[in-house]
C-alpha cells in the first residue's frame, strides 16, 4: 500500500466537500437568515423614533450668543421653498425683516426639522418648522419671541424629544403664564 491516497479517494473527498459547500438547501436558509435579518434591521430603522436636537431657546442663546444675528440669511429663493408667508402672516419683502434659518433640529427620510428666525429692530421671533422631501411645509411653531416692549415673551427648550414653550403675556391679566408641551408624532407637533 502506497503512503500517498488514491485519486479516487481524493476525488471522493473534494465531490463531498463541493457538494456540502453548494448545496441548495444550505444556501437559502442561509439566504433565509440574511433577509430576515435584513428586514430585522429594516424594520428597526422604520420603528425607530425621530430625535430632535435638544436646544435652549432664551434670549440670552438666541441674541446673547448671537445664534440669530449670525446665522445663515435666507435668500429669495429659500423664503418661498421655506413658505415664509404661510409661518410668519406679517412676512413681505418691504417690512425690513431678516429671516434666518438657525439650525437644523433633525433631517432623516421624510422629514426636516428647521429653527427659523426672524429679525428685527424691536422683535425678534424663531419656528421650528417641519418640512417633508420636497420641502412641503407640514407644521411649524412659534418657540421664541421678544419685543422691546417686553409684555410679550415666548422662550422654548427642546429636550428629550419634547419641545416645553413657556410664554409670558403682561396683555392677559387673567392668565399671565403658561406652559405647553410637544412631542414629535407622525411628522407633526402634538400638544401634550
Amino acid at each position: 500500500m502506497s503512503p500517498f491516497p488514491r485519486p479516487s479517494f481524493l476525488f471522493l473527498i473534494t465531490a463531498c466537500i463541493l457538494a456540502t459547500c453548494n448545496d441548495p438547501v444550505e444556501n437559502n436558509t442561509l439566504n433565509e437568515k440574511k433577509d430576515t435579518a435584513a428586514n430585522c434591521v429594516a424594520a428597526t430603522e422604520k420603528k425607530a423614533p425621530s430625535i430632535l436636537k435638544d436646544v435652549i431657546l432664551n434670549e440670552k442663546e438666541l441674541i446673547g450668543k448671537k445664534r440669530l444675528s449670525a446665522a445663515a440669511l435666507v435668500d429669495f429663493t429659500q423664503y418661498r421653498q421655506l413658505a415664509l408667508k404661510t409661518i410668519d402672516s406679517t412676512a413681505g419683502d418691504e417690512n425690513g425683516f431678516k429671516y434666518h434659518i438657525i439650525d437644523s433640529l433633525l433631517s432623516k427620510t421624510g422629514l426636516t426639522v428647521l429653527l427659523l428666525g426672524r429679525e428685527y429692530d424691536t422683535e425678534n421671533i424663531a419656528w421650528i418648522a417641519l418640512y417633508d422631501d420636497e420641502h412641503k411645509l407640514l407644521d411649524h411653531l412659534q418657540v421664541y419671541y421678544d419685543n422691546a416692549e417686553g409684555f410679550l415673551s415666548v422662550e422654548s427648550m427642546i429636550k428629550n424629544n419634547q419641545v416645553t414653550v413657556h410664554t409670558r403675556n403682561d396683555f392677559d391679566e387673567s392668565k399671565n403664564e403658561s406652559t405647553d408641551i410637544y412631542k414629535l408624532v407622525n411628522n407633526k407637533l402634538e400638544k401634550l
